[in-house]
């Protein structure tokens, strides 16, 4: 792994069977408390968290990032992406890492927010704390039709290099720091473009807002700004700031900042989260 891009602290990688999948992991601190579980989002792997993981680690923190499904060294394992189905599996890898009675804490960005989410109000054992960044929580028809589409297109053919990624990212994400745009390249080469196409299909109209009202562990949901890529659209956001539940649920928009929270305004989300993450 290289090491001007691994946030000061490089993670072990791990494989596991559970809940039907081989999962490959990352695995920072193995001794810390509390541990805490990075999940990202479609398009992504891991190594997303090449930053927050050491982080949280380094301030004493046990933490692990998977690979989702269809994404990653998890690319392999079968695509059933529908949001129940992922939460069900993940359940089952936070039942194999035993922190279903141990007790853990989780961050989920978009993909990996509403799986959190969906995790959190139907599989809650061990489950203390829940983050969740600009869940995908709403998935309107006529995007869900869009994004299947796109990707349905590119099923079967073959995937651009690293190279020819990192310039893509070069170009599109300029803001980015080198290494979110260096993992991104790595996480584009081997995403499968069916378990992307499948997302979309599989939960196209999909609502799952009312569910941030059955969370029961205190819970931070951080909103990006839509008009600069959020996907939390103005009158969803006022539903899930509603259905919160009072005195455990906690909403803030992050103005400005974009769908990717953890590379566009790092230093705002770390000190968010790890007071909330780290708190016993």
């Amino acid at each position: 792994m290289e090491t001007e891009h691994i946030g000061g602290l490089a993670p072990a990688e791990k494989q596991i069977e559970a809940g039907g999948l081989k999962w490959n992991y990352l695995e920072w601190n193995p001794e810390g408390k509390p541990n805490v579980l990075l999940v990202h989002g479609i398009l992504s792997d891991a190594r997303t968290w090449w930053h927050l993981g050491p982080d949280l680690a380094l301030a004493g923190a046990h933490v692990l990032a998977v690979d989702m499904p269809g994404h990653g060294d998890s690319a392999d394992s079968p695509t059933d992406v529908k949001w129940a189905t992922t939460a069900e599996q993940l359940a089952a890898f936070i039942a194999a890492m035993g922190w279903d009675k141990r007790g853990y804490r989780l961050v989920g960005h978009s993909w990996g927010g509403v799986t959190g989410l969906t995790l959190a109000a139907k599989r809650p054992a061990g489950l203390e704390r829940v983050a969740l960044l600009d869940p995908a929580i709403y998935l309107k028809e006529q995007w869900a039709e869009q994004g299947a589409s796109q990707y349905q297109a590119e099923v079967g053919q073959p995937k651009k290099s690293w190279t020819e990624y990192l310039a893509w990212t070069q170009e599109n994400m300029p803001h980015w720091t080198d290494s979110d745009r260096h993992w991104k390249a790595g996480a584009m080469v081997k995403y499968r473009p069916e378990a992307v196409r499948d997302f979309f299909h599989h939960n196209n109209g999909q609502n799952a807002t009312a569910l941030l009202g059955q969370v029961e562990a205190p819970l931070l949901l951080i909103i990006s700004d839509e008009t600069v890529g959020g996907v939390i659209q103005p009158e969803t956001q006022a539903e899930a700031r509603a259905a919160l539940r009072p005195g455990t649920g906690k909403a803030v928009r992050y103005t400005g900042v974009g769908h990717n929270i953890h590379r566009e305004d790092y230093a705002r989300l770390i000190g968010d989260l790890k007071p909330f993450l780290l708190e016993s």
